[in-house]
């Protein structure tokens, strides 16, 4: 019973040794906490409208005929010698704003008859929307300056066609010279191209992105501090 009595003072004595000895600590430590965060995403959903569907098309040709039309022996090259060549300008003009059909070309048949030179006889056509049509003294701007033609037809072809979709007026103007042996274009048609849309109102189905959100829990770390209990020494000698 003695030996018992002295073990447990002892242990008291530790005990409250210890416990007197300990000191009050801060320290960091690590933890892991989440956070919600949103983020946007997209979905495919269908939906039906009411819109204007090509059904058919309609298609045809119209021959036209010049509205302004006049020839004059003229031609923009001063070195040509006048006694020798003789320049001939023929001005065809024609008006198409009346004719609006979903597309619009326009083909022209010509011919070349004698010996073809390239640098005076040639064929062009000009857009004259905006402008309308222009007599003898203005035409040489037309062709000398920046304009570039619609179409510029060879002398080895008979026949040249170009878009004409948004040309309301143009011209179409040969240059040639008289004399043999030089070349005469004469022109033998135009026809205005055209084609138009047949359409319906109908109900169609589509596709569309819609966005939604949606939530994450996103894990982070973070350094907080917290209080315990360290022996004495322990507190003297980590500082």
């Amino acid at each position: 019973m003695r030996n018992l009595g002295l073990f447990l003072s002892t242990v008291v004595v530790i005990t409250l040794i210890f416990t007197v000895s300990c000191v009050t600590k801060e320290v960091p430590v690590t933890e892991t906490y989440y956070e919600t965060e949103y983020r946007t995403e997209y979905k495919t959903e269908t939906y039906t409208t009411v819109e204007d569907v090509v059904v058919d098309k309609k298609e045809g040709t119209t021959n036209l005929i010049p509205k302004v039309k006049w020839w004059e022996s003229w031609s923009p090259y001063n070195e040509l010698d006048p006694f020798l060549n003789r320049p001939v300008i023929n001005y065809y003009g024609y008006d198409i704003s009346a004719t609006p059909h979903s597309r619009r070309q326009i083909k022209i048949t010509y011919s070349i008859t004698g010996f073809p030179i390239s640098l005076w006889c040639w064929l062009r056509v000009y857009d004259l929307s905006g402008i309308g049509q222009v007599g003898l003294p203005f035409v040489s701007s037309i062709i000398t300056e920046d304009r570039h033609p619609l179409a510029s037809c060879g002398i080895n072809s008979t026949t040249c066609a170009f878009d004409a979709q948004n040309v309301k007026e143009f011209t179409i103007i040969t240059h040639y010279t008289s004399n043999m042996p030089m070349s005469k274009i004469e022109i033998s048609n135009v026809e205005l191209i055209w084609s138009d849309n047949i359409i319906e109102r109908k109900e169609v189905t589509k596709e569309k992105q819609v966005p939604y959100e949606i939530s994450v829990q996103i894990e982070k770390q973070r350094t907080v501090m917290q209080t315990k209990k360290v022996p004495f020494w322990e507190a003297i000698f980590s500082k």
